[in-house]
């Protein structure tokens, strides 16, 4: 099988690039593991500073987008387990069903996954990601339990604790993870603490009010620790700033969690105590996924932790494999209308690598770079202040990288 692009990856980047390659008449296979396209924009649904924003909707209308381009065609459950450097294109290789197909470019939109966070007894059965409890929620209409908790703060915590109340799922709040063990990329309270304000003004009025005094580390560390053990209230549940959970409780299943309180300087203080729940989320953030970026040869920008793995990009998308570009949350963790953004301009360095000139499309660039930049201006949550350091020191690299010739 051949083709002239290959589109890894059919979640919101992916969608907009394939459509921007389609009506220009290039031969586009959109390849997805997932039986439904649309990605991670099928679980989301938030009120942004212009209405509702729907994922399923968004993503239906892209699908109809695409529907009018005969030259573009969708693949679905069916992963991509290798890509290999030939006759100047690349081979793609599918792992659930036989077969290759030959590409002259591919754009990498393979997204990101949850990093869950372990605690003892999280192998119960009821215990998930919030992802998971999203897509019950938003994808399938069915509740994840009666009564659950949130453990793990985050963007992606409170959006999935709005959309489990709004469908009319009882939690008992959003609290810390536990203190000590294989969860410490989360950093220590007082750095959790920190990432409470990127989304204080998710909370009440009057807590909103309150940002500038937590702009303050003395005066952060002294509200959450003297907030009420019951939580401060926000996005129909409350926040437990203070209250960690240290294990799951139950036998053949979920049956409640154990908690306990902490302290300003972030020890865990008094009794544990039991809370009955019959479902608990784990919030322990969001990853990219470059492992097929990284197995073409593309130079990677590493991370300590491994949780900002990306690679290096340009800006069009194009990396430093010859043909090979990436678009959405390989590159990083943000929100939906900005992966869009990135794969329009991924389509760009593709349309370019295909007729061999560079300076094509230049309108249509700069139109898409400013989009990016308002769908950033405009993101009603900041999923990880770190990445925008990253995309600045990636640039960087990107213009002192080693020139061809």
């Amino acid at each position: 099988m051949r083709t002239e692009a290959l589109i890894i990856g059919a979640g919101p980047a992916g969608l907009s690039a394939a459509i921007e390659l389609g009506q220009r008449g290039i031969e586009t296979l959109v390849v997805d593991e997932y039986p439904v396209p649309g990605g991670r924009l099928l679980g989301q649904m938030y009120q942004s500073q212009s209405g509702w924003w729907i994922g399923r909707r968004v993503a239906e209308d892209l699908l109809e987008r695409l529907g009018r381009f005969p030259n573009v065609h969708l693949m679905l459950e069916t992963s991509v387990s290798g890509l290999a450097h030939a006759g100047g294109g690349w081979t793609a290789t599918f792992s659930q069903r036989a077969g290759t197909v030959d590409a002259q470019a591919v754009l990498i939109a393979t997204g990101a996954t949850e990093v869950p966070i372990p605690l003892p007894n999280w192998t119960l059965p009821g215990v998930m990601t919030v992802g998971a409890a999203q897509t019950m929620a938003n994808v399938h209409g069915v509740r994840p339990g009666e009564r659950g908790i949130i453990i793990g703060f985050g963007a992606l915590a409170f959006a999935v604790a709005d959309e489990l109340t709004r469908a009319g799922v009882d939690l008992a709040g959003i609290v810390l993870p536990p203190l000590q063990g294989p969860s410490q990329w989360l950093g220590t309270v007082q750095d959790q603490w920190r990432r409470l304000r990127d989304v204080v003004h998710l909370g009440p009025r009057w807590a909103r009010a309150a940002t500038p005094l937590v702009a303050s580390d003395f005066w952060l560390e002294r509200v959450m620790a003297g907030a009420p053990q019951k939580g401060i209230p926000a996005l129909g549940t409350v926040l437990r700033p203070n209250v960690a959970a240290i294990a799951m409780a139950g036998e053949e299943a979920v049956s409640g969690v154990w908690l306990q309180r902490v302290d300003r300087r972030g020890t865990l203080v008094g009794e544990p105590w039991h809370e009955a729940v019959d479902f608990a989320c784990l919030s322990g953030g969001l990853r990219p996924v470059p492992d097929l970026a990284a197995a073409t040869g593309a130079a990677m920008k590493s991370s300590r932790s491994g949780l900002h793995d990306v690679p290096i990009f340009g800006p069009v998308g194009e990396t430093t494999a010859p043909g090979i570009f990436a678009a959405g949350n390989v590159l990083g963790i943000e929100g939906a209308p900005v992966a869009m953004a990135q794969g329009q301009l991924a389509s760009i360095g593709v349309l370019r690598h295909l007729s061999g000139n560079p300076t094509e499309w230049a309108a249509e660039q700069a139109a898409f770079s400013r989009a990016l930049e308002v769908a950033r201006e405009r993101a009603p949550l900041v999923f990880d202040r770190a990445w925008s350091q990253i995309h600045e020191e990636i640039r960087q690299a990107w213009t002192n990288r080693p020139k061809e010739g």
